[in-house]
Parts: structure tokens; sequence; C-alpha cells
């Protein structure tokens, strides 16, 4: 008999695109109504034209709110104009820092301006079982379920109250373990680190181990506003770092320009070996508005390159301590976290300001278990 060999071209796969964190807001909004014309066009999103889901974390509660939850340097919001600039194939991650922004009343009014339209979320709910709910994909008989979690530290959901999934080893172990027996691939989204760091901290590194040990074929990490490394096994791929895909400049230091580099993070999933098959990266870069678009071949090639140096850098786990302070110390790091200690002591008090700092190291320097992933 004679191979049919239309049949492996019709050998259905699962393209997810992942992207970075998208904050559509203020300016940005209206850069992307002026570049689409004011209605949804395919072109309008560069890196994942032909994908059939992309996961994003979307950084800004839809809500017409005016009251902030907290005295912040950035609390952000969108109005509900910015759903026509997204189609179905978008995942709405909600897991992170400022889908609190406006508390309750823009948590949930972006829940049910999400649902009205029957489109795909996860990561906050209306309690801890809503926010712990993943997202179910399908496609040509291909299930998908993705979760998305924050660090416990950004308004976690608790019983009673709204907020978001935290990123709770135990939580997660659990999720991931209910979302096997209904879904071909698990996905988890995680929103944790440091910004402007493209060093994963000791607890990333764990709960990206736990993921993979609990059968989840991608792992991906946002809110550092960088890119970082990519690492597999057979177990699975980690994206550490995926940057921004909208994000206005703001205040941000011109100097620092690695809020502009970014890229579109692929992966092919094959069904009948249960294994992402391919992995693909799409460099992309940001406009002063914020909005992506395709870079010079060469802004390209630097990125490609960078993002294999902090591969390699990864596979290396003696050196990451030394790494990390190497850029920890850099002039530029110090200064926007100098800046932003600085407006809490002045918003809050310089107790909040010693608060807030202690916590955040806490959440990122706790112990990891032993470092099994390979470049």
């Amino acid at each position: 008999m004679i191979p049919d060999e239309s049949a492996a071209v019709r050998q259905p796969k699962f393209v997810l695109a992942c992207v970075g964190d998208v904050m559509p807001a203020g300016s940005a909004q209206d850069a992307l109504h002026r570049a689409s014309g004011g209605s949804l066009s395919r072109s309008l999103w560069p890196g994942f034209e032909d994908a059939d889901a992309v996961l994003m974390n979307f950084e800004a509660p839809i809500t017409d709110a005016s009251q902030v939850h907290r005295n912040k340097r950035y609390s952000f919001k969108c109005t509900q104009k910015v759903l026509e600039f997204f189609d179905r194939r978008f995942v709405w991650g909600l897991a992170n820092n400022h889908i609190f922004d406006y508390g309750e009343r823009g948590l949930l009014d972006t829940i049910e301006a999400l649902d009205a339209r029957r489109l795909p979320r996860a990561g906050a709910g209306r309690n801890l079982n809503e926010a712990r709910r993943p997202a179910i994909l399908e496609h040509e008989g291909i299930g998908v379920g993705v979760l998305c979690a924050a660090d416990p530290r950004y308004q976690s959901a608790t019983n009673t109250s709204a907020g978001t999934f935290p990123a709770d080893p135990g939580l997660l172990r659990e999720s991931i373990r209910e979302l096997r027996r209904s879904a071909q691939f698990a996905v988890v989204s995680i929103h944790s680190g440091q910004e402007f760091l493209p060093v994963p901290s000791p607890r990333q590194r764990q709960l990206a181990e736990l993921c993979l040990e609990e059968g989840t074929s991608v792992v991906i990490f946002h809110h550092a506003h960088c890119i970082s490394g990519v690492q597999a096994d057979k177990r699975g791929v980690v994206f550490w770092g995926t940057g921004n895909y909208v994000f206005p400049r703001g205040d941000t230091p011109k100097q620092y320009s690695a809020w502009q580099n970014s890229a579109v993070w692929r992966v092919t999933l094959n069904p009948l070996r249960r294994d992402v098959e391919r992995i693909a990266i799409h460099p992309v870069i940001l406009d002063r508005d914020g909005l992506p678009g395709e870079p010079s071949e060469t802004r390209a090639q630097e990125t490609l390159d960078r993002i294999a140096l902090y591969s390699e850098c990864l596979s290396r786990p003696g050196r990451l301590r030394w790494w990390r302070l190497r850029e920890m110390m850099s002039p530029i790091y110090l200064w926007m976290n100098l800046v932003n200690y600085v407006d809490i002591a002045r918003r809050n008090g310089v107790r909040a300001c010693l608060r807030t700092l202690a916590e955040g190291m806490s959440a990122q320097l706790t112990a990891g278990p032993s470092d099994r992933l390979k470049q």
C-alpha cells in the first residue's frame, strides 16, 4: 500500500501564541483605535497570524469606576471600546497586580464585559473557586486548558472575596491535577518576578519545576517588563520572561530600551505525541505608543541573540546568583527601583515602603528545588 502523505499534512496540531503584558489604557487605547481604523484587523497584531489561540496577560480592568483601590503611582483602566481590538482567539489572563486597580468593582466590571461576549478568561474571579477556574480551548478535537495565577501579594481571592488566583504551590498542584483529567495539554501562566530584571527568582524556579512535574506542557512568566530566556526538556517548555506586547512607555527612562524589545512566543502542540513539537520566537518592537510592530532585521536578530544568551545563562544554575547580582547593580535598574520606592514612601509613609520592600524580597527569595531544566 502506498502511504497517504496527505494524512500527515492533515494531522491536527494546536498552535498557541503567548505574549506578555498587555495594557492598552490611556494613550495606548487611543493609538489602537487609530491603528485599527476603529475595528479589528488581523494585521494589527504581528507574530501570530496563524495561531489557533493567543494567551495574553491583560493588565488593566475594563471599567468606568472612578475610585482607585490604593494610593499608588500607577492605576490603569480601559473602556469597553478596547474589546473591539481583540478577536475570539485571545485568552484573557487576569491574574496580575493591576487587575484590582479599581477595586472589586473594576474586576467585576471586567468579568461581566468578557462574559457578555463569551471571551475566554482565567486568573481572577468573584471568589477563589472562580479565580482558579481554567480557560478551556478546543481546536480540531485538541483540548488545551489554561490556568493563570499571580504572586499571592496581588489581591488574592478568598472563598468569600474577589481577587486573583494566588500562585501558591499547593493550590497550583491541585488545580493542575484537576485540569489534566479533562484536557490533553495544560498551560500555566504566572505573573511573578522582579520588574526590570530578566533573571528568574528562586520562587519562579520552584513554581516552574512544580508545574512541569505535574504535567504542564507550557509555563509562562510575565511581570518584569523585559524578555528573558527559554528552557525546555522532555516534560515541557518554560518562557521565563515574555516582556511587553502592548505597553506605553509612560515615564520609563529613555535609557531603558528593554521595555520595547519583545517577542511573541509560539508553541506547536502535538496531540499524538502529547508534547511540544516546536518552539518559535517572533521578535516585535513597541512604538512610542506601546503598540507592537515588526522590527528591522538587525533589531530582530539582536532580540533573538539576547534570548539565546539568557537561555545559556539559565542552563548554568551555579551562575544565576552572579547574573542576578550583576543585573541588580546596573544603574538603570537601581534608579527605577529608587524612584518607585521613594514614591511609595511619599504617598504612604516610610513604614509602608519598608514593608513593601520586605514583602517583595520574601516573595522572590524562597528557596527552589534542584535545577533539572536544560536549555
